[in-house]
């Protein structure tokens, strides 16, 4: 309790350390691999300072930075423990979800249906959908002229400010 009171209020930093204790890992980073407890995650990906968990019921969970809004649980408020990603409503949870990437601030998501979710930061239009807006919720990526979804993608990725995805047919998208 007396290291909680002299960080003055950082008690993240107390957290952390009873992680690091928990964990076994000791402070700073691991030179070695350890094992996580949730044996239910599938897929991860991790983009400038935020990262995402995709488990094996198709839902998604993510931590980290949230300045842009690319945790994708509505908010920007930055998280230091998984939080579940919202549906584009923002009342309800994405799910059949099938992969994952994230970009320098942005996130995407392939459902099982084909279709591809993005949010977080679009000053570059990363997010596909012929705007500049950045979104703490999932938005449908549009196609070329945005008249329609993006469909019948199997594959996605991202890079700092950009996004792709390869359709069924193997053509691939790039925004």
């Amino acid at each position: 309790m007396d290291f909680i009171l002299r960080l003055k209020g950082r008690v993240f930093l107390a957290y952390l350390l009873i992680l690091a204790l928990i964990a076994g890992t000791g402070l700073g980073f691991n030179t070695a691999p350890v094992l996580a407890e949730d044996s239910t995650v599938i897929a991860i990906a991790t983009g400038g300072s935020h990262s995402l968990a995709l488990k094996s019921d198709g839902t998604v969970w993510a931590w980290g930075n949230n300045s842009d809004g690319q945790l994708g649980d509505g908010s920007t408020t930055s998280r230091y423990y998984p939080v579940q990603v919202r549906d584009g409503a923002g009342e309800g949870f994405l799910q059949d979800v099938v992969a994952l990437a994230a970009g320098s601030n942005h996130s995407l998501a392939l459902k099982k249906d084909g279709t591809v979710w993005a949010w977080g930061n679009n000053d570059s239009g990363q997010l596909g959908d012929g705007g500049y807006e950045a979104s703490t919720l999932p938005i449908q990526v549009s196609n070329a002229d945005s008249s329609d979804y993006l469909e019948n993608i199997r594959a996605i990725s991202a890079g700092y400010h950009n996004s792709f995805a390869i359709d069924k047919t193997g053509q691939a998208w790039a925004w």
